[in-house]
């Protein structure tokens, strides 16, 4: 997963967003997947892939995916439906926020280590890259939530801690060979937010023997 979030930037990086060669631009979205097969994207637009047939396994209908395509033209008539080619998609980690109303819950939920090295929102979503450490060969699940700290939220700033238990794997053994997992995940938060045209994000985890905060503008 490490070198998919690698292949992915890079490939991004490689075009501009110049018309060339036959297509309009290349995008890297969060989204969707539509019965047909196509991505409503969190810009509000559908892409409908004219290569679906070249993969071997594709997302299920409403999967949120994360894609990387090409956008080639945009449908006649319609300035929101475009059709592109699909070059690569990861399925991040998708689930709701858990509510919690005090210190205690939220620490059921695991503080073991876990790092954002990328933080954005779109489409309702709080959209993450993240990294855990891991003991290799280890077959210990490991859970990943997103709380929603209510008791310290206020209408100005909507705070939520990023938990991690690590099972058996929080404890490391001196053979023990560890090391980085990295993923995407999203979260649904629109319901949390507050009915306002400005506010502020603020992600709470725990990396590196320390407690850490990101924050993200939303709106103004």
């Amino acid at each position: 997963m490490k070198k998919l979030l690698f292949v992915l930037a890079t490939a991004l990086m490689l075009v501009s967003c110049e018309s060339k060669d036959g297509m309009l631009y290349r995008t890297l979205m969060y989204g969707f997947v539509l019965e047909d097969g196509s991505l409503y994207a969190d810009d509000g637009c559908t892409y409908t892939f004219n290569n679906l047939s070249s993969f071997t396994q594709l997302p299920e209908p409403e999967d949120r995916i994360l894609a990387l395509f090409d956008v080639v033209e945009a449908e006649e008539g319609s300035e929101t439906r475009f059709r592109a080619m699909l070059l690569q998609y990861v399925l991040p980690l998708y689930k709701p926020v858990d509510l919690c109303g005090s210190d205690a819950e939220i620490e059921r939920y695991g503080q073991d280590p876990i790092n954002i090295s990328a933080l954005g929102y779109s489409g309702g979503c709080i959209n993450m890259e993240n990294e855990i450490v891991v003991i290799s060969g280890s077959d210990v699940k490991h859970l990943v939530s997103l709380v929603h700290d209510g008791a310290r939220s206020s209408e100005d700033t909507v705070k939520f801690v990023l938990c991690h238990d690590a099972g058996d794997d929080a404890v490391v053994k001196d053979f023990d060979i560890t090391a980085r997992y990295g993923f995407y995940s999203s979260f649904p938060i629109r319901d949390l937010l507050p009915e306002k045209d400005s506010f502020v994000l603020e992600i709470k985890y725990f990396w590196g023997d320390e407690w850490h905060k990101q924050y993200k503008t939303i709106g103004k």
